[in-house]
C-alpha cells in the first residue's frame, strides 16, 4: 500500500458521500433535513480527515509505536472537537430553527470517516 492511497482513498469516500448526498437531496427535503448542512459536515470531515492521514504518515515514520496509536487517538479527538464547535456554532447562528437531523447526519459522517482514518493508520502500522 502506497503512503498517499489513504487520501486517495478519502477522496473517493468524499465524492462518494457528496453524491449521495446530491442524489437524496429530495429525500432530505421531505424528511426535513437541509442537504446544506449535511454537506458543509462532509466537507469538514473531509478536510479534518485530510490532516489525520497527514498525522497518520508523519507517526509512522517514528521507530516507536506508541506514536502512531497516539496520532489516531489525537486527531479523533480533533475531529470531534471541530464538529462539536462546528455545531455549537451553527446551533448559535440558527437560534430559531435549528435542523436537529442534519447534525445527527453530520455525526454520522464522523463515525464514517473515523472508521475510514483508523482503519487507514491501522494499514500504515502493519507494513512495520
Amino acid at each position: 500500500m502506497k503512503k498517499g492511497s489513504g487520501i486517495f482513498s478519502g477522496i473517493t469516500l468524499f465524492i462518494l458521500f457528496s453524491v449521495v448526498i446530491y442524489l437524496l437531496q429530495d429525500y432530505l427535503h421531505r424528511n426535513n433535513i437541509d442537504y446544506r448542512v449535511v454537506t458543509g459536515a462532509n466537507i469538514l470531515m473531509f478536510a479534518l480527515s485530510v490532516i489525520s492521514h497527514v498525522l497518520h504518515i508523519r507517526a509512522s515514520k517514528n521507530p516507536n509505536p506508541n506514536v502512531l496509536v497516539r496520532s489516531i487517538m489525537g486527531a479523533t479527538s480533533l475531529k470531534l472537537f471541530v464538529l462539536a464547535a462546528a455545531t455549537i456554532v451553527y446551533l448559535y447562528l440558527h437560534r430559531e430553527n435549528p435542523n436537529i437531523k442534519a447534525i445527527f447526519a453530520g455525526m454520522a459522517l464522523y463515525v464514517f470517516y473515523t472508521i475510514f482514518d483508523v482503519k487507514y493508520a491501522m494499514q500504515l502500522n502493519s507494513k512495520k
